[in-house]
């Protein structure tokens, strides 16, 4: 549809409609919704850290977990606290010591007696009441403060609104169970459904999101189904963008004052401190950014396809064949297959992805179709049920797809990341068993020293690309 102008604007009917539509969703959940997020004498909010708080089984009193009270690193800005009267009190300080977390490896001390809090008593408290602390709320002009009585009452009230709309809402409101693969969704064990990943001001604006992208889809499939699908899948990939960027697996970065997005280690954790952003302002990960970035993509996408050039052999053309290569058939020949294979057992992808698509399941599941589980019939990785044998089985079978794909004189490029020995044996043994010749192989640094999703994991921080004939 890139190629269909829009005769009011001259641009992509698409684009437009995309942006249009996205707007409209925005500005009705902004006039209905941006009273929950409380103004701190004019400035408007950016974010809210927050923390799990549980009842010490010892002292019987309500204790926040915090591994980390650092607001700002580059600053020294960091929360203190301190008891008067057994109760806590908060302040915001700069340039003094930080505290060390109460919180960490599943078990936490109590700050109100020091007394130690086992993992099963956290377990059971946050998957009985989901209590959660605000800690500090960032605002615009880059300060920090403590929250209000208005803050926690708005989350509260929050909650009242989920339970009058219910009925309304409910469609729009992931109750799948998370897979039980611990390995990639940790936050399993404590909050077991997707939608308890969410606290009640998240799951208002994403599941509200939804509804009206629903709507759209459903007004344009009385008209034309495949362009109802188009338009959906735009308004889908703004709400999961945001969906990643607004959630309880989530963390506040205080190297940068932002928001660091849910699969940050590259799986969905249950973060003891964890950011909340507003979506309604311009930050990381709020709605209004995550918007531009999708239709900024959009655009970007359709201008290089609709490229004007002198030279029609430089026209570009790109065919998309939305399968597995597993269960591809064709009769092509090509030059060059560049591809980024699976790492064995480092991402279960799956049980991830589907993150997303119990969302996407939501807003255009019957027109794609899209399932709100794991498809996992064809997958190559190790993890939710999925052992080396089989991995290894239907790694054989892509690599000989792929010789076959290929011209006599073709070219396969792979890039691979493993740390084990075992990672790399099926791959060269696939090539070696399929026919192909490994020609060259060039290291490249595909990971940042700081990138905290490198760090315990099976990837490392280069990359070899394999050339192969």
């Amino acid at each position: 549809y890139g190629g269909l102008l829009d005769k009011e604007t001259g641009q992509s009917k698409l684009y437009s409609d995309a942006k249009k539509y996205a707007e409209q969703i925005f500005n009705n959940l902004k006039n209905e919704l941006t009273d929950y997020y409380p103004k701190h004498e004019n400035k408007n909010a950016r974010a809210y850290i927050l923390a799990w708080a549980v009842k010490c089984p010892t002292c019987g009193k309500v204790t926040p977990l915090v591994n980390n009270w650092q607001l700002d690193s580059k600053r020294k800005i960091s929360l203190e606290y301190k008891l008067e009267n057994g109760t806590l009190k908060y302040s915001i300080v700069k340039g003094k010591n930080v505290r060390e977390g109460n919180a960490r490896s599943g078990s936490a001390t109590c700050l109100l007696c020091a007394n130690h809090i086992q993992n099963d008593v956290i377990v059971n408290d946050i998957s009985q009441n989901e209590r959660e602390a605000i800690l500090a709320v960032y605002l615009d002009d880059q300060s920090f403060e403590l929250p209000t009585e208005l803050d926690s009452d708005a989350l509260d009230k929050c909650k009242k609104y989920l339970k009058e709309h219910s009925k309304e809402l409910a469609r729009f409101i992931p109750t799948e169970a998370l897979s039980d693969d611990m390995r990639s969704l940790p936050a399993r064990k404590y909050l077991p459904y997707w939608y308890k990943l969410f606290n009640p001001r998240q799951l208002l604006v994403l599941s509200s999101f939804a509804m009206e992208a629903r709507k759209i889809v459903d007004y344009w499939s009385k008209l034309d189904r495949d362009y109802a699908a188009a338009i959906g899948i735009y308004l889908s990939m703004i709400l999961s963008k945001h969906v990643s960027y607004n959630s309880r697996s989530t963390c506040w970065h205080n190297g940068a004052t932002k928001i660091a997005h849910s699969l940050t280690n590259r799986g969905i954790s249950m973060m003891w401190s964890h950011a909340e952003t507003n979506p309604f302002v311009k930050f990381s990960g709020s709605l209004l950014s995550n918007m531009g970035s999708v239709l900024n993509g959009l655009k970007f996408a359709i201008d290089e396809l609709n490229r004007n050039t002198l030279d029609p052999r430089s026209k570009p053309k790109i065919e998309v064949y939305n399968l597995s290569l597993l269960s591809w058939q064709t009769n092509r020949k090509f030059k060059f297959i560049i591809t980024d294979p699976p790492y064995y057992d480092d991402v279960p992808y799956p049980e991830l992805m589907q993150f997303f698509q119990v969302w996407h399941y939501r807003i255009i599941g019957d027109l794609l179709p899209i399932s709100p589980a794991p498809a996992v019939s064809e997958e190559l990785s190790v993890g939710g049920g999925r052992d080396e044998i089989m991995f290894e089985k239907r790694l054989l079978i892509a690599i000989r797809k792929m010789f076959d794909l290929l011209d006599d004189d073709g070219v396969l490029v792979m890039f691979y990341a493993h740390s084990s020995v075992e990672g790399w044996k099926y791959v060269l043994e696939a090539l070696r068993k399929t026919g192909f010749q490994v020609t060259s192989t060039v290291t490249l640094m595909t990971e940042g020293q700081g990138n905290v999703i490198a760090r315990g994991k099976s990837s490392v921080f280069h990359s070899l690309a394999i050339t192969a004939r």
